[in-house]
């Protein structure tokens, strides 16, 4: 039949629907049917091994046959708890990434299966050779140990699900849709430091210098990458002479005791320091050691001054986008208001040490945050 012939072309189609519809149901029925033997069918697999164990960093059940060395019992020897089909994005255990988008105030979802993590990389609160080592039951031998298919079609299959589930996932766990997680050793850490006449008159600075020391250590243990760039501020800000955009893993102790001898300024002046800042951040743009560098400010203070209204609005619109996290560190200080205000417009993360000591340990935390 022709189309041409309109009406009688209507009038078949018109006669056929009941069958159609009839077709696709029986089609259906039967597409059911087999999805639901072929889950039936994993279940029975699954329960047949006596065994659901997850994988501690993604959670995935394991599914290689602990049946098939019955030599051993299940995750010992050579009969250890292997996902032979690949893992998952640790995102679909509801593991999240150490970096929060500001913008939206959720961390990046963790777009990373367990294959693609390297020795160094911080899992939880170690490294992730230290990590398998605290799981011997699991067989984390990714190289010599051949998966059911060719990782790169394993990888693409887990990036081809995420594409399509991966933004509603992140909605219903609170976390931010990312397809690759922000590199965690690529950093330019912006330290603005309160130089002011109450930091030496103690010995406060003392113990801060202490805490940038170890800080430094423990990047570097952690094999970080990272570049770091140093303002003082008291009445007025400056970066003292080679220490902006500055390597971590090249700081050495000039450097530190060019901060330790750096000369004090009587007052204090929150936004001389933050302009600073802005000066920095417009310059990235021409600096190719760390123009795709996420930026992190480590703001620390002991003292009390005007609120730096016109540049957090800066620093808050034109940079939200570049400046990846945030932190204010509060040094014995009981004048919090205007800190904490500080902090709330740049959705950071808030330190209120009350001695001077405790920095170290703060500085340590910030440090192994990669």
């Amino acid at each position: 039949m022709s189309i041409l012939n309109l009406f009688d072309f209507i009038q078949k189609c018109l006669e056929q629907k009941p069958t159609a519809i009839q077709d696709f149901g029986v089609k259906l029925s039967d597409s059911i049917n087999l999805l639901n033997n072929v889950c039936s069918t994993q279940r029975a697999i699954l329960l047949s091994k006596h065994c659901d164990t997850q994988c501690p960093c993604c959670t995935r059940i394991f599914d290689v046959d602990h049946k098939i060395d019955a030599r051993f019992a299940p995750g010992t020897g050579e009969n250890l708890h292997r996902c032979q089909s690949g893992h998952q994005y640790r995102a679909f255990g509801k593991i999240k990434s150490s970096y929060k988008n500001l913008e939206n105030g959720f961390f990046e979802a963790s777009v990373i299966p367990c294959e693609h993590i390297k020795e160094n990389m911080k899992i939880g609160i170690g490294i992730w050779s230290e990590y398998k080592r605290t799981h011997p039951d699991w067989d984390w031998d990714f190289i010599t140990k051949p998966m059911l298919r060719p990782i790169n079609e394993i990888s693409d299959y887990r990036a081809s699900v995420w594409n399509r589930i991966g933004k509603q996932w992140c909605g219903k766990y609170e976390m931010d849709f990312v397809i690759e997680n922000t590199d965690m050793k690529l950093k330019h850490y912006i330290f603005l430091l309160d130089n002011s006449g109450s930091m030496k008159k103690t010995d406060r600075w003392t113990h801060l210098i202490q805490a940038i020391r170890t800080f430094t250590k423990i990047h570097n243990e952690l094999k970080g990458d990272g570049v770091a760039s140093f303002v003082l501020f008291g009445l007025s800000a400056k970066s003292p002479p080679g220490l902006l955009f500055k390597e971590i893993k090249l700081l050495n102790e000039s450097d530190f005791n060019l901060l330790q001898n750096s000369t004090p300024e009587g007052g204090t002046n929150f936004q001389v320091a933050f302009q600073k800042v802005i000066e920095i951040l417009k310059s990235i743009n021409s600096n190719d050691k760390v123009s795709k560098r996420p930026q992190v400010i480590i703001f620390m203070t002991d003292g009390e001054a005007g609120y730096p209204q016109q540049e957090l609005v800066t620093l808050s619109t034109t940079y939200r986008s570049v400046i990846k996290e945030f932190w204010t560190v509060a040094c014995e200080t009981s004048s919090l208001t205007e800190l904490r205000k500080i902090n709330q417009v740049m959705k950071g993360s808030f330190k209120d040490v009350q001695q001077a000591d405790g920095l170290v340990q703060v500085y340590s935390e910030l440090a192994s945050n990669h």
